[in-house]
């Protein structure tokens, strides 16, 4: 009788108890690796005469330096970006009608192809900054629910609108060129952030104090007329992108001497199609719910990697643009054609055929085939340069987006990224008077620990395809688990429509309160084991 009583007491205990310490497990595992939470500090500037002394320059001006450059501001006296494409600092750089600019960029490939991002990308540019709504209306950007109406293999699966009330979490629908122009009016409006200034130049390097070895004295740069010239540097930060110059810079140096770089070849390519669709044509568009239903996304095909390895998409993104996306892993071409685009969609691989208005969509955009674009983009080797294993960095030297990891862009955490490691900086400067002790290292851990998902998330789901270059040391096997797992979890939802797995899929691609395990949750991994085995 005791022995029964003890059971029963230990049974209502752990169910009781089981939920507390999951929550609070959820919750350490946010804070620690994501900046979820740390969205609420961004864009409260100092008062004037606590800002730290001396100039903060940023090396580079797209996403990364224009994110570090605006959280700067809060915190310093004088704030430089240095970018090397000269258009950057005219009016046409940073237009609202950003479909009409004159001059592309040169060093960005997939400026005029596919984005996508996140409610975390919303949230934390709501924060930096407060216009952010009336400069997406003046750009004709949508701010929606994030529901990419998307299909796995030819299935559609809903979002979670119930448990979020009915009205899902909301981001930004805008190619890279719309959302990048928008980035860059927000961040040199002199009238709301007058400490920026903006310099037309290419960095050639760091020099470090002699007084202080440890700390970077100046930043060397080549103005737009050829002149070698200096800038005195409190902190300077390496937002140049996949050309990772400041590796360069800092081994000239002694410093970073052993950094490691951990890369793969996912080996993709995809062709973007952009088109301008009149509002005659809107209308006849046969899109469920009409062509400005409440999500910028029309239609997303996520393939299944054991049987095909092609991905295909309609977006509506800023202007009234329609983006079709084809992008294919390993061997075989993308359409370079409209007609091509259609034989593309009708050979994916799926259970069960694509809906018939998807091709009456293609086939009404013969009517605007002369505002046709095509950008075809060749996807490079993602990398992650491991900073935080340096044992040698100068205290007043940080690095962020790709400059520190690039990754597969079919999967669109580069803005995220960016954004995840301006907050970072954030966290770090918020309290400080001065640069303190151990900046950059601080910096690197607090960062790697807090983009590892986004690193990991891609390549797990990129091993899949047998084409790709898995990285020094592994092979293909490498989260081969997982992705059974996760196969299973969405043929789980596709049977069942199941809430906790579609909360738990939506919150952690969301990058908002996601934590890594709730894909884990012991009720979901019943649930989908029993499925699995029972299918």
């Amino acid at each position: 009788m005791g022995l029964l009583i003890y059971m029963l007491g230990s049974t209502v205990a752990l169910y009781v108890l089981f939920p507390v310490i999951w929550n609070a497990l959820r919750r350490w595992l946010i804070a620690k690796e994501s900046a979820f939470y740390d969205l609420r500090f961004l864009g409260v500037p100092r008062p004037t005469e606590s800002k730290l002394k001396g100039t903060a320059v940023i090396c580079g001006g797209s996403y990364a330096g224009l994110f570090a450059a605006r959280v700067c501001h809060d915190h310093f006296e004088r704030v430089v970006i240095l970018e090397a494409e000269t258009w950057l600092n005219t009016e046409d750089a940073r237009r609202t009608d950003s479909w009409e600019q004159q001059a592309k960029r040169t060093r960005v490939a997939q400026y005029d192809g596919l984005q996508g991002t996140q409610p975390f990308v919303h949230d934390a540019m709501k924060q930096l900054y407060p216009n952010l709504n009336e400069e997406c209306a003046a750009a004709d950007i949508k701010i929606t629910a994030w529901d990419w109406n998307t299909y796995f293999w030819g299935n559609y699966i809903k979002s979670p609108s119930r448990w979020y009330g009915g009205s899902l979490p909301k981001c930004l629908y805008a190619g890279r060129r719309g959302l990048e122009t928008l980035a860059r009016r927000l961040t040199l409006n002199h009238k709301l952030y007058p400490n920026i200034e903006q310099i037309i130049g290419t960095v050639t390097g760091i020099n470090v104090n002699d007084e202080h070895p440890g700390l970077l004295k100046e930043v060397s740069y080549r103005d737009a007329e050829g002149k070698t010239r200096t800038i005195d540097a409190a902190l300077v930060v390496d937002a140049t992108g996949s050309t990772q110059a400041g590796i360069k810079w800092l081994k000239r140096l002694g410093f970073a001497e052993d950094i490691q770089q951990e890369s793969y070849d996912p080996k993709m390519h995809y062709a973007t199609f952009e088109f301008a669709i009149p509002p005659g044509l809107a209308a006849r568009l046969p899109v469920p719910g009409g062509f400005d239903q409440e999500s910028g996304s029309i239609f997303v095909h996520s393939p299944d990697a054991s049987r095909d390895h092609r991905f295909f998409g309609l977006i509506r993104n800023e202007g009234g643009r329609v983006h079709v996306c084809c992008g294919v892993w390993g061997g075989g071409d993308v359409p370079t054609s409209l007609e091509g685009v259609k034989d593309y969609a009708k050979a994916l691989v799926v259970d069960k055929p694509l809906p018939s208005w998807i091709f009456e969509f293609i086939d009404l955009l013969h009517e605007v085939q002369d505002s046709m674009t095509v950008h075809f983009i060749r996807v490079g080797p993602s990398y992650w340069n491991r900073f935080e294993n340096c044992r040698k960095l100068p205290d007043n030297f940080i690095a962020l987006g790709d400059s520190v990891s690039r990754i597969n862009p079919v999967y669109g955490h580069g803005v995220a990224k960016a954004l995840t490691g301006a907050s970072c900086l954030n966290v770090l400067l918020q309290n400080e008077y001065s640069i303190p002790t151990g900046l950059s290292k601080c910096f690197f851990a607090m960062q790697a620990t807090k983009i590892a998902s986004m690193w990991t998330g891609p390549k797990l789901f990129d091993y899949a395809y047998m084409t790709t270059t898995p990285a020094a040391g592994e092979t293909h096997k490498f989260g081969a688990l997982l992705r059974w797992y996760m196969g299973h979890l969405q043929r789980l939802r596709i049977a069942t429509g199941d809430e906790q797995a579609g909360v738990a899929v939506y919150r952690t691609l969301a990058m908002l309160d996601g934590a890594s395990i709730d894909l884990l949750h012991p009720l979901l991994v019943v649930k989908v084991l029993w499925h699995a085995y029972w299918k």
